[in-house]
């Protein structure tokens, strides 16, 4: 409860910004775009998917979530301001919703069978929840990591 209502406190605090015809969606980014700007990082949204409607928002709104969260977390480790940044890029392709986040990193990212994992017990959540989102809709995903950038891709 802790979390909704910190949550609804910065949305509050922020203009949106219209990415899309969805306006959850336009909600998530508009808040990760606030969040990004006052941690100095250069943050990009390109959005041209405009059919959601096969999805349930909670689920999009989730993976959005947890998606730029982990990629804020990395960027902020970064001791360098200028070369922190997220790019996601939202589209469809052959009926299929495509989901493209890059951001930089500065600690090298530890894979377990494909997947990000962490040493810090409090986080980890974030990605099986990321996992479950793409596989429910029966997706496919992948993380990458070479030379200070940080992929995720999915097609669901």
């Amino acid at each position: 409860m802790s979390y909704i209502e910190s949550t609804c406190k910065e949305i509050d605090n922020f203009k949106v910004i219209r990415y899309s015809e969805n306006e959850s969606i336009n909600l998530i980014l508009s808040a990760y775009n606030a969040k990004a700007s006052e941690r100095e990082i250069h943050i990009e949204f390109i959005v041209s998917a405009a059919d959601f409607s096969r999805f349930s928002i909670p689920d999009l709104c989730s993976l959005l979530s947890n998606v730029l969260e982990n990629a804020i977390n990395a960027c902020v480790k970064k001791a360098d301001n200028e070369k922190r940044f997220i790019k996601l890029r939202l589209y469809n392709k052959k009926n299929k919703l495509c989901m493209e986040v890059q951001n930089s990193y500065s600690t090298e990212p530890v894979f377990d069978k494909g997947l990000p994992v962490s040493k810090d017990k409090e986080y980890g959540m974030g990605i099986k929840s990321m996992v479950y989102i793409v596989e429910k809709y029966q997706g496919i995903y992948q993380f990458t990591a070479r030379e200070g950038i940080f992929t995720f891709q999915a097609a669901m």
